[in-house]
């Protein structure tokens, strides 16, 4: 553990509840192997739920979790989602101290901690791997810390239950330590780091194999991604096995060679972000980025260039510079354009509001009118995004890539770059996704970019296990990029005696080649759950969920659960006191500090605004003087969900209800339930149980897992018979109705 502590807020006494995040990891061959200690302690005199949403690299596989409490280690168990929140609140109910590990979004997690008494310290240790790929012979490695302030509602949009949803704080700081083991061929390699300070150490294992052990030099903040980079490789095919309960999974990394296509002209289609987070860092990345891009066109091809932020503004030749308008064109990148297009896009900032990213995708697609292209030349119309991909609209954004009709390429930028959208944006369409870091080489990268653009190609790719057949394997693309590695898992009910091979057939070329196979250094079972989650994303619902809870890998469907059941005398009594960890202001975000800069740099909040989709009832009334709107059935439902996690009783929050106005359905029920000698909390009570219950016949919305526990507790001192004659008072309401 760090020898750190984090720093409180501005105006408040308490040391924050986060303390320190230490990330240990073992990089052995391609895969990556880590566990991340997340270091709490409760300072205050209340006790707490503990909730910190976090991001993992999009290709991680969520492993296991662990507690310490004291001196007692607890492990946890994978569980159907639904058993593992019955048994989370369970526990909250009996005093008890769970730990629930849940997927939150793409790329997003969230523990939670329940029950952490006055003083008590706990730290949570969480097991994740990931398969990394050789580019051309190097080795990119991303390890965010930070989600960075995203535009939008991360909950109607990103779809995060409200305790989910992370909040940013300008005023707050974790530290970080790195304690990294490199192994094998990329041992081999020059490792640098263009986002931290680190040392690096020579280490020899038992078996007098030697490695590189790397640390920061100094404990870091999570404030932005870890980025390693492995350079100088050499081996470019290797694959490893693993035996474990009868069973050997295979994992057969290649790194081809493929003889160029013919080069393609292109009709590329450059939209950029220019919202108020990509001011600072990000920005200068994207200039830098097109610059790069405008250099490497010819006359050949064609290109459009737009921005886009709550509006899409595109553009068309205007002399010396570009013109801003409604319905963009192509341009031809010839030296007499280039020199206007090059100053049009040193004249773009991040001046343009909001980041409306599915919009733009769509104006791009439709107003970027492709009639101009000449047909001969058979042009297939390319997007390039250059962005941070601070939204919470992943799902649509998504859908509107997918539904295109274009490929799609993507350029992340700035410290902390939402990484899970972009790759979901780029798959399926032909595409590919880079991230460049502030202090990265942004022009090798838009080199290799336009390579990627001008020479991928469709091929047809099969692998060959000798004289066995594997039980199951991973699909193989249908696209394939020159000295890109591919992965491919596989397994079997025996060991394999022959190395796998590959062949890929592109147009009249055939790539073969053979991985030589050897035992894999790695944890116990590592290959056959890695390459399970790999298959997962292509299984039907009912198979995934069992696929999960058999290789014990959270997903959608799956969470983590452990409990630490307190002796009598040690249970927290009443409920918890909810406690979100707020992230950090990811460096250089919205122009404040910069990733160039030393780390310690003090963030201030952003004064870019992020839009809340916020329910009208809540809003405040342009007149002071005019009353507030009144609550229906389902604004009553959202005003508890907003509401309830700053309460620890029904009653407290009650009283805030109580002087709610009530809209005519809304009272009508109220009436109802009260004939039924239910009156105060109890009658609001039993008219939310009767609006968000599974089991009831007027159902319109669902409580938040907060609000139910308030509900919960206050429905519990009903009568089940008075409940019953209550409802059947409001079904003969609706009956006459």
């Amino acid at each position: 553990m760090p020898n750190t502590q984090g720093l409180f807020s501005v105006n408040s006494d308490d040391l924050p509840t986060l303390t320190s995040v230490q990330i240990n990891g073992r990089l052995e061959g391609l895969m990556l192997s880590v566990t991340t200690e997340q270091h709490f302690h409760n300072t205050t005199q209340d006790t707490l739920e503990v909730v910190y949403t976090f991001p993992l690299p999009h290709s991680a596989v969520l492993l296991g979790a662990a507690v310490w409490i004291g001196d007692k280690r607890l492990q946890a168990v994978v569980l159907e989602k639904t058993q593992a929140e019955a048994d989370y609140e369970e526990a909250i109910d009996n005093g008890d101290t769970p730990v629930m590990i849940e997927r939150a979004g793409p790329g997003l997690f969230t523990a939670n901690l329940g029950n952490l008494l006055p003083g008590e310290k706990a730290v949570i240790e969480i097991d994740w791997a990931q398969s990394l790929s050789i580019d051309h012979g190097n080795v990119r490695l991303a390890i965010p810390t930070v989600i960075g302030e995203r535009y939008g509602d991360a909950e109607f949009q990103g779809e995060l239950s409200p305790h989910q949803a992370p909040e940013t704080s300008g005023n707050v700081r974790y530290e970080c330590g790195l304690h990294l083991e490199v192994w094998g061929n990329l041992a081999e390699g020059q490792v640098s780091c263009p986002s931290h300070a680190i040392t690096i150490d020579k280490v020899a294992d038992d078996g007098g194999r030697t490695g590189k052990v790397i640390r920061f030099v100094n404990d870091a903040q999570l404030d932005r991604d870890i980025v390693l980079l492995v350079s100088d490789l050499s081996q470019t095919h290797a694959a490893v096995l693993q035996s474990e309960s009868g069973k050997t999974t295979v994992m057969a990394s290649f790194t081809p060679r493929l003889a160029k296509a013919a080069r393609q002209d292109l009709a590329l289609k450059v939209l950029l972000d220019c919202s108020g987070s990509m001011e600072g860092d990000s920005m200068q990345s994207a200039h830098k980025a097109l610059n790069h891009l405008v250099d490497l066109l010819t006359p050949d091809d064609r290109f459009s260039f737009s921005k886009f932020g709550s509006t899409v503004i595109h553009t068309r030749q205007g002399g010396r510079s570009l013109q801003e308008t409604t319905v963009g064109e192509f341009l031809i990148p010839n030296e007499t354009n280039k020199p206007a297009i090059q100053r049009g896009i040193s004249q773009t900032d991040a001046s343009l509001g909001g980041t409306e990213l599915e919009s733009a995708l769509l104006s791009t697609l439709h107003q970027i009118k492709t009639d101009q292209l000449d047909p001969a030349k058979a042009l297939q119309p390319s997007i390039l995004l250059i962005t941070d991909g601070d939204v919470w609209n992943h799902a649509a954004v998504v859908r509107a890539a997918r539904l295109s009709g274009h490929r799609v390429f993507a350029i992340g930028v700035g410290s902390a770059p939402a990484e899970s959208l972009l790759q979901n944006m780029v798959h399926d369409t032909g595409g590919t996704a880079i991230f460049v870091s502030p202090n990265e080489d942004m022009g090798d990268a838009v080199m290799r970019l336009v390579d990627k653009m001008r020479y991928a190609q469709k091929v047809d790719i099969c692998v060959s296990w000798g004289d066995q057949s594997p039980i199951w394997e991973t699909d193989l693309p249908t696209t394939v990029f020159d000295q890109e590695t591919v992965h491919v898992f596989a397994q079997f009910a025996q060991a394999p005696r022959q190395a796998p091979t590959i062949q890929i057939k592109t147009g009249t070329e055939t790539f073969a080649a053979f991985a030589p196979l050897t035992e894999a250094n790695l944890n116990t079972d590592l290959l056959a759950r890695m390459g399970m989650a790999t298959r997962m994303q292509v299984l039907p619902a009912d198979q995934a969920l069992q696929a999960a809870l058999d290789y014990q890998l959270v997903s959608e469907q799956t969470n983590l659960l452990l409990v630490h059941t307190r002796a009598e005398d040690e249970k927290a009594k009443g409920l918890p006191k909810l406690e979100k960890i707020r992230q950090m202001a990811a460096a250089g975000h919205s122009g404040y500090g910069s990733a160039s800069n030393a780390p310690d740099v003090h963030y201030c909040m952003s004064s870019v605004a992020y839009s809340k989709v916020m329910p009208a009832f809540l809003a405040a009334p342009a007149n002071p003087h005019q009353e507030p709107a009144l609550y229906g059935p389902d604004s009553l439902v959202s005003y508890v969900n907003t509401f309830a996690m700053d309460y620890q009783d029904f009653n407290d929050l009650f009283t805030k209800l109580d002087d709610a106005w009530w809209d005519a359905e809304s009272a009508a029920l109220l009436r109802t339930i009260e004939e039924v000698v239910l009156h105060g909390e109890y009658s609001v009570a039993v008219l939310l149980l009767w609006l968000t219950d599974d089991n009831s016949p007027g159902k319109i919305g669902d409580l938040d897992r907060h609000a139910k526990r308030l509900l919960r507790k206050v429905i519990q001192q009903i009568p089940e018979q008075i409940i019953e004659q209550a409802f059947s008072e409001l079904m003969k309401m609706g009956q006459t109705a």
